[in-house]
């Protein structure tokens, strides 16, 4: 399906969920902190900072290792998602617009994918939940890769998935570390304003080729 489609620099889409998509990054603060405090441990200054850029598996791995937690970092990763599933099936909304720009770009036929450092069912029962999923051609994780939101590759191989060279792609991401890795792979960048990333808007401003307060700019 291809309506009404203008000139753009770009010919594919990939949306950030968490932060972007969707407004559910509070959900994810102090989550490590909680599950470590649950075992006695105080959580050190900064950890969500640290593991902000990290996929699940690769923060739990970190986090057993650092800790000597004793268990298996699958199991970690188990107790993380079950500390916030229900959350994301019950509570999490969709951020403004972001319908309305979804099926805008869905009629005039643009390629579209979800790039998470979340988990493929998470992301999945929510897009489904809102009624957006059937917008997106696939969702690819951080854990599918193998690689983090930090690493340009995550972004070609991504784009190269949706069947486009970076320089045509479009990324839409709210955090600073996804942003300049997505840049660095060659894509064009779409800043997302964010309450938890609100520190960050002045780089982002400088690094992104576009920096939207909210998607009615563009719906």
């Amino acid at each position: 399906m291809e309506k009404q489609r203008k000139a753009t620099p770009f010919q594919a889409l990939i949306f950030d969920f968490d932060g972007t998509l969707v407004d559910s990054m509070n959900l994810w603060d102090h989550l490590a902190g909680e599950l470590l405090e649950k075992r006695g441990i105080s959580a050190p200054e900064g950890l969500d900072e640290i593991l902000a850029p990290m996929s699940t598996e690769q923060s739990a791995n970190y986090l057993v290792k650092k800790y000597n937690l004793g268990i298996f970092p699958a199991d970690f990763v188990k107790e993380m998602y079950e500390a916030i599933e229900e959350k994301y099936r019950t509570q999490v909304q969709i951020k403004p617009f972001v319908g309305q720009y979804l099926q805008k770009k869905y009629e005039q036929g643009y390629p579209m994918c979800v790039a998470t450092a979340n988990s493929s069912v998470i992301t999945q029962q929510t897009l489904r939940r809102l009624g957006i999923f059937d917008c997106f051609s696939f969702i690819m994780t951080c854990d599918e890769l193998g690689l983090s939101k930090q690493e340009p590759e995550f972004y070609s191989k991504t784009a190269e998935k949706l069947g486009f060279p970076p320089e045509e792609t479009l990324v839409f991401e709210d955090t600073l570390h996804s942003a300049r890795a997505a840049k660095e792979a060659g894509c064009l960048v779409a800043g997302i304003f964010d309450l938890a990333s609100w520190k960050d808007e002045r780089e982002m401003r400088r690094i992104c080729d576009y920096y939207l307060t909210s998607f009615s700019e563009w719906a």
